[in-house]
């Protein structure tokens, strides 16, 4: 028989125990739905990443000289996707805008950064349908910024 949960009257919690240890493992993969909130800065993202010219740049086959590494391409690109998505949310929302700028590296703003990229990341997995342009160079940044950034903009995924 289902028990009440002490959720309060009308709650039914109808898994048994193994169910629910189950349903509770299965929760800390599971990611949580993104917000309306959060939709905002999604869409930053995708407009940030539909006008960069990332894997574009950096995953040209041609010669680096020595004052054009493939690591100095991939910071100059990175600067202008962080650049582009600043620009985006000081157009979206002013006063958040004014706040991320007034910290004057792309270091500073790293939280910023990971949030955004987190959110975009969230809704891939849950929207396997979306973002099918520019999901890739998403995730080719994310692997490439270990390597040229002194800071890292890769997050957990926040789950149920």
């Amino acid at each position: 028989a289902p028990k009440i949960a002490a959720g309060g009257p009308g709650v039914v919690n109808a898994l048994s125990g193994k169910d629910s240890s189950r349903a509770v493992e299965s929760s800390k993969w599971i990611p949580v739905r993104v917000s309306g909130d959060e939709r905002t800065y999604l869409r930053l993202l995708e407009g940030a990443l539909d006008v960069s010219e990332y894997t574009d740049n950096v995953d040209v086959t041609r010669g680096f000289s020595f004052r054009n590494s493939k690591v100095d391409t991939m910071k100059q690109e990175m600067a202008d996707l962080f650049q582009l998505l600043s620009g985006l949310l000081v157009a979206g929302s002013y006063k958040d805008g004014v706040h991320l700028m007034q910290s004057p590296s792309h270091q500073d703003n790293q939280t910023f950064f990971q949030k955004v990229l987190e959110i975009g990341r969230r809704f891939k997995i849950t929207n396997p349908d979306k973002m099918r342009s520019t999901y890739g160079k998403l995730i080719y940044i994310l692997q490439d910024t270990p390597s040229s950034l002194s800071f890292n903009v890769k997050t957990e995924i926040l789950t149920v």
